[in-house]
């Protein structure tokens, strides 16, 4: 089961019913700008600092050792533990949707000039390098070519165009 906890803005946030009464009790919450619920949180040296949920539940509560909390259908404000997993950065990043200043509607895929029978280009970023999957005739042949690299270098991690386009 599952329960809501609103948040300073209006919104609110789904957690698990064995976490709702100590993060209520740790609130009032509020949304980051990044789109995770957040709340200050005293130190044992009596200083402050603001601590995501999602890292309350996973670092604080349930003592996993991680580096990044991953939520695996990219929504913050589901923080219920089904859908929070351990991650490095670069895993978390492979789970990320399109970049705000895409421009072809798909994830990895951008036009070319470089090809006039095949403007669009899919690439894919591995081990923090840019890896060239090919040139095609269209975005979505792109796209699905993405995808299927996207399945190979990133596993469960990876956030594929046919994922974003069902919603």
């Amino acid at each position: 089961m599952s329960k809501e906890i609103p948040l300073t803005n209006g919104q609110v946030t789904t957690v698990d019913d064995e976490f709702y009464d100590m993060l209520v009790a740790a609130g009032p919450w509020s949304f980051d700008p990044d789109g995770y619920p957040m709340t200050s949180v005293k130190e044992a040296d009596g200083r402050s600092t603001t601590r995501r949920m999602h890292q309350v539940i996973m670092c604080d509560v349930l003592e996993i050792e991680c580096q990044t909390i991953d939520h695996r259908n990219r929504d913050g404000l589901d923080n219920q533990l089904h859908n929070l997993r351990p991650a490095t950065r670069s895993q978390n990043q492979f789970n990320a949707g399109r970049r705000r200043d895409n421009t072809s509607g798909f994830k990895g895929v951008h036009r070319t000039s470089q090809s006039t029978c095949r403007p669009w280009v899919a690439r894919i970023r591995v081990n923090g390098r840019e890896i060239h999957i090919g040139y095609f005739p269209t975005p979505q042949e792109a796209a699905d070519a993405y995808d299927e690299a996207a399945l190979k270098y990133h596993g469960e991690f990876a956030c594929t165009n046919a994922q974003l386009q069902a919603g």
